[in-house]
């Protein structure tokens, strides 16, 4: 018998507990597609943890670009 493979995925409130930062803010980065994401009917979106976690390291600055 065939294993199912479940894929783990995040909400929008999901990633903004996990950086610490505002709903509003996660919601524009997805939705101006910066974060990758799937949208399921309407009003549901949801963003695969690989593909999050992906992203994530991709914005990692190695260097103080504050200034």
């Amino acid at each position: 018998m065939r294993q199912k493979q479940t894929a783990q995925f995040y909400t929008i409130r999901d990633i903004s507990e996990i950086l610490n930062t505002d709903y509003r803010l996660i919601a524009k980065r997805i939705t101006s597609g910066e974060i990758p994401h799937y949208k399921i009917g309407k009003k549901t979106i949801r963003v695969r943890v690989d593909e999050f976690e992906k992203w994530l390291k991709d914005t990692y600055v190695t260097r103080n670009t504050m200034g």
